[in-house]
């Protein structure tokens, strides 16, 4: 019996085509689509295969951020931002909210 932990951040949906580089080996990965950010992490799909645990720097539209990747689902991944300066913080947070400070609107909330 599995345990499903419920999610206490929201995500945003988005559709991101970016590159990301290989902590661990000399690998770069290019047409990684993201589909949903958050404060924490993400989510993307890929073509490569990626195991749960592997790091990358991945290059989003506003900042190039570490990541680890924990979940895995076919050609689907979930991933947690890894020691995050407060530069890539401010930009992340810069990137949930709207120009007027409120929090934007989602259309849904990832289930990945």
């Amino acid at each position: 019996m599995s345990i499903m932990r419920k999610r206490t951040v929201m995500r945003i949906n988005v559709n991101w085509l970016v590159d990301m580089e290989s902590l661990n080996k000399k690998q770069t990965i290019s047409n990684v689509k993201v589909l949903t950010f958050s404060s924490g992490g993400l989510s993307f799909k890929c073509k490569e295969e990626i195991k749960v645990g592997e790091s990358f720097i991945i290059h989003l539209p506003f900042a190039s951020v570490p990541i680890s990747v924990v979940r895995c689902l076919d050609d689907r991944y979930g991933a947690l931002f890894l020691n995050v300066s407060l530069e890539e913080i401010d930009l992340i947070k810069q990137h949930l909210y709207k120009e007027d400070g409120q929090s934007i609107l989602l259309e849904s909330i990832s289930q990945f």
